[in-house]
């Protein structure tokens, strides 16, 4: 009897094992894949552009002191002029005024080529202008770097490292001359981050020193439509407007109309002034 029930149930099971009459198994349908229907345009891929950038050459170290004593500098203008041997003028202004402290781009590659500074070396001379910083001239060099951070082929990541080391030099440069030249080199910049805004703003509401704190004019006037679009724009018309200063007025009325000058091309130099 046991052997016959033994016998029975693997009949059972091989007739289900081989689809056989009998019990059925419980099976789950087929997961049905979706249909992916194929685009009728391919794609266009995704281009990430990098900025282009010159080619990088050391500046020669030897030449650092005295291309920094080449410099002139105007206190609303930055470099006014460059001098070549005997003291010959080999770049200027012509005049200092802050109406020309912005320049034309093809006015900044003037400047180095008086000094024979080729675009391949601008990158290395920044650096070690910041890195020598404490052995020059503060004004020259500081105004320099302004320069450079100006220049058509400077990167903007290049800018961006030049213009963080100057919001430094306002915070703890004890300088006057160094810290004029550096808020002037600030507002001269095509654009500015949080950081110099706030650092800037900071330099007008504690210092006292109306010759410092001219520049802060110029860069509230060349920066107008970017502070004025800002999400905190009203807070920032708030804080100029509560300083104290003769040059309050000026910047509040430069903020309101938010036109920024256009660039200045300045005359040829004449030989020998």
């Amino acid at each position: 009897m046991k052997k016959t029930f033994i016998t029975l149930a693997l009949a059972m099971l091989a007739n289900q094992a081989w689809g056989l009459p009998g019990t059925p198994l419980t099976t789950t349908p087929p997961i049905e894949k979706p249909v992916i229907q194929p685009l009728s345009v391919d794609p266009e891929p995704t281009v990430v552009e990098l900025e282009p950038g010159p080619a990088r050459e050391p500046f020669p170290a030897t030449r650092l002191l005295n291309t920094v004593r080449r410099l002139q500098i105007g206190p609303q203008s930055g470099v006014t002029k460059i001098l070549g041997n005997k003291r010959v003028v080999l770049w200027t202004r012509g005049f200092d005024d802050q109406k020309v402290a912005r320049l034309a781009p093809e006015e900044h590659t003037k400047i180095f080529t008086a000094l024979n500074i080729p675009e391949t070396q601008l990158v290395s001379l920044s650096q070690q202008l910041m890195q020598e910083y404490p052995k020059l001239p503060h004004e020259q060099t500081t105004a320099l770097l302004g320069t450079i951070a100006i220049h058509p082929a400077t990167t903007v990541q290049d800018r961006q490292v030049i213009e963080a080391w100057l919001d430094q030099l306002l915070i703890n440069e004890k300088d006057v001359l160094a810290r004029r030249q550096a808020l002037l080199a600030l507002a001269l910049l095509p654009q500015v981050s949080d950081t110099t805004i706030a650092t800037v703003v900071n330099v007008y509401e504690h210092s006292h020193n109306l010759w410092e704190t001219f520049p802060v004019g110029q860069f509230v006037e060349y920066h107008a439509t970017e502070l004025a679009s800002r999400p905190d724009a009203e807070a920032l018309r708030l804080r100029l407007a509560a300083v104290q200063s003769i040059y309050t007025p000026m910047i509040l009325q430069d903020l309101a109309q938010q036109e920024p000058p256009q660039p200045t091309v300045v005359a040829e130099p004449r030989q020998g002034l």
